[in-house]
C-alpha cells in the first residue's frame, strides 16, 4: 500500500522531470497545484462498509485511476536502479501493477540477499519469491524447459 504523501512526491518529482506545467484541455496548472489537488483527492477519499463511513489514511481507493496511476509513478521511482541492475546484468524484469516476473543467474543465497536489501528500502513495499521450474505471472505458466521455454495461459474460470 502506497503511502498518499510518498505517492504525491513522487508524482511531483516524475511531473517536474518530464514538464514544467501540466496542461489541461483549458489551461496549464503548475506542478505543485497538480500535487495539491491530487494529495485532496486522496486525503479526502472515503468509502462505506457495513452501513459505516470510513475515511481513507493510507494508499488510495481500489479501482480509482488516479491511484492506479500514482502507484505505478511510486513503483517506477522505487524500482528504478533494481531495473539498472536487471537490465546490466541483462536479465529481464516485467511489472503490472504488483505483479513482478525477473530472471536472474543469481544464486538463492545472492537472491535472498537482493530481496532483502530492496525489502528495507520502503517499508510499504514486501517483495516475495518463487524459485522452480514453473513460474506464474499474471495468468500465464512459464515452465522452464530446455532448449526453449514455453508458457501456457491459466483460466480463472
Amino acid at each position: 500500500m502506497m503511502p498518499q504523501k510518498g505517492a504525491v512526491t513522487s508524482l511531483a518529482f516524475s511531473a517536474s522531470k518530464q514538464l514544467y506545467k501540466i496542461k489541461t484541455h483549458h489551461s496549464a496548472i503548475s506542478i505543485d497545484t497538480f500535487a495539491r489537488l491530487t494529495r485532496h483527492v486522496l486525503e479526502t477519499s472515503y468509502f462505506a462498509l457495513d452501513g459505516k463511513y470510513y475515511k481513507q489514511i493510507k494508499g488510495g481507493a481500489m479501482g480509482s485511476a488516479v491511484t492506479q496511476v500514482l502507484a505505478d509513478i511510486y513503483m517506477y521511482e522505487w524500482e528504478k536502479d533494481f531495473l539498472a541492475i536487471q537490465t546490466t546484468e541483462k536479465q529481464l524484469y516485467l511489472r503490472f501493477r504488483d505483479d513482478v516476473f525477473l530472471t536472474t543467474e543469481l544464486s538463492h543465497d545472492q537472491i535472498e540477499q537482493r530481496l532483502l536489501f530492496y525489502n528495507d528500502k520502503d517499508t510499504n513495499i514486501k517483495l516475495t519469491y518463487e524459485i522452480g521450474n514453473t513460474a506464474n505471472y499474471l495468468d500465464v505458466t512459464i515452465l522452464k524447459r530446455t532448449p526453449r521455454p514455453r508458457t501456457t495461459i491459466c483460466s480463472t474460470i
